[in-house]
């Protein structure tokens, strides 16, 4: 996104050399120093995009698996990673540092509170900017959506902050309080955003649209335990969303741990929807960070943490096996490399057909997440141990659509099939089918940490991990708990040294 920054940057100059430290806008600010245009409300949205890519370009990883049963790091400079790997999390930590997310937050404001004003002034026309407007709400959504679930208690900060150095000094509010916010926001994008039924609708998976902000709000609404809310707009997602999902099962294509497979697995849509920049063009995508080697962009964190010679992290061997226990299951080829010479395992899913300085989309919501969400939230409603069959064939419908694709016809579930099927299962048989199939589908998408913690099984995963015996660098243990109190991560040491009103999470004090 070099182009993007280059643009921001240029504008940001304007609101960087005003010296006014109040959250609430002076009056003194002058036409020079503010948006005049459409253009620059364009180039502050583009720059929240860009603000977004560098927060969870690493971060999706180091925040959504890092911490989960996934990996074991394996580099003498991974010390960083193995902290975050083992929950040993300090408050010195880059990555303990929310500043890219209110990076974000700041860009969002910038329109929100602008794009009203210039449109009631007449310099803007609404149905020019109605959509930008939505989507910046989006973005705050979606940075505080990180926040909230990373650090917990937040500063919510939903006015632009003219300072020198973007500084805010205000407490932190409750989490609850920031949900509130998240949905406002979310709420108000859906007024804005451009409804699908337009003839002026564009279909994007790297700008929010309407379905996008929907499906980000039933992320929200599932973190929350809201089922049936969830359930509203998953069905609208799912239904009416125009997305689709994409192919991996090929009955022709006879499965075998090797390379050359795992290159047929590649041109598979399932594979290139994670590996494509710009757009994947993916019928099922929703919602991706784009990346472009054309504008200088490079996901070389990528090679750090998976391909290189002495990658960062290699994937646990319990969880290799798990996702290899149907053979005829292809999202173990289309995620997993074959062991090399070492007996190692490493990521595959992201980086088919990688080289260093590649750039690559980061896809954040997809249709086969909003698929098990929705399994999810139906099993969330459901009061009795047993459920009636109608309850039971709506939640299997969409889980057997996952595993269909993944594993092919033979891997349906039925009712009520040769005396066998899921007629006479208890409530949490369907739940631990549903946690099965999200830690295969979601595998090294960042969602595995965040899945735990909604739900409650933390120490449940982490303390049966078994030890890492093959790894080279870093003595991996295998199985250990935390507590409660470390599940969010410490605020950086900086922010707490910034402000007068930040308190430190009470574990990392």
């Amino acid at each position: 996104m070099k182009k993007i920054t280059y643009i921001i940057a240029g504008f940001s100059a304007l609101f960087c050399s005003c010296s006014i430290l109040d959250i609430e806008p002076a009056s003194e600010w002058g036409g020079t120093s503010m948006p005049t245009e459409q253009s620059h409300i364009e180039a502050i949205l583009n720059g929240g995009y860009q603000r977004l890519c560098s927060a969870l370009q690493s971060g999706f990883v180091y925040y959504g698996d890092a911490r989960a049963d996934v990996y074991y790091t394996n580099s003498t400079s991974a010390v960083t990673a193995d902290k975050i790997v083992r929950s040993n999390l300090e408050i010195n930590l880059s990555q303990a540092s929310w500043t890219n997310f209110y990076q974000v937050v700041k860009q969002a404001n910038l329109n929100i509170y602008y794009i009203p004003r210039m449109v009631s002034e007449g310099t803007l026309d609404a149905a020019n900017v109605n959509d930008l407007l939505g989507q910046s709400y989006c973005l705050r959504a979606m940075a505080y959506f990180w926040i909230v679930r990373i650090w917990g208690d937040a500063p919510l900060v939903t006015v632009p902050v003219f300072s020198a150095n973007d500084d805010f000094d205000m407490p932190r509010s409750p989490v609850d309080d920031v949900f509130v916010q998240i949905h406002k926001d979310l709420d108000s994008a859906y007024v804005y955003l451009t409804d699908p039924a337009s003839s002026k609708y564009q279909k994007s998976v790297t700008r929010f649209t309407r379905p996008a902000s929907q499906a980000l709000k039933a992320q929200v609404y599932m973190w929350q335990k809201e089922y049936a809310l969830a359930l509203k707009e998953l069905n609208d997602v799912i239904d009416k969303g125009g997305y689709s999902l994409e192919k991996l099962y090929d009955a022709s294509l006879e499965a075998a741990d090797t390379d050359n497979f795992r290159n047929e697995i590649a041109k598979t849509g399932f594979s290139k929807m994670f590996n494509a920049e710009q757009s994947s063009g993916s019928t099922e995508s929703i919602f991706e960070l784009s990346f472009s080697t054309s504008d200088g962009d490079t996901n070389n964190a990528f090679d750090s943490f998976w391909t290189a010679t002495t990658a960062t992290f290699m994937v646990r061997e319990d969880f290799v096996n798990f996702l290899k226990e149907n053979t005829a299951d292809l999202r173990y080829y289309a995620s997993v490399a074959k062991k090399g010479s070492n007996g190692k395992s490493r990521c595959k899913k992201l980086v088919m057909n990688y080289t260093r300085g590649d750039a690559r989309n980061i896809i954040l919501m997809r249709l086969g997440d909003m698929l098990l969400l929705r399994a999810e939230a139906r099993l969330g409603l459901v009061e009795d141990d047993v459920l009636s069959q109608t309850q039971a064939d709506e939640i299997m419908a969409d889980i057997n659509a996952i595993m269909v694709r993944a594993a092919g016809p033979d891997a349906e579930m039925f009712y009520d099939k040769d005396g066998e099927g899921y007629k006479d299962w208890s409530k949490e048989e369907f739940v631990e089918l549903l946690k099965s199939e999200r830690r295969k589908e979601l595998a090294f998408e960042g969602h595995r940490w965040f899945d735990l913690v909604r739900w409650g099984d933390v120490n449940n995963a982490l303390g049966a991990m078994e030890p890492a015996v093959d790894a080279t660098y870093v003595f991996d243990t295998g199985g250990f708990t935390i507590d409660e109190r470390a599940i969010v991560w410490p605020i950086h040491i900086n922010e707490i040294r910034r402000s007068k009103y930040i308190e430190q999470n009470e574990y990392y004090k």
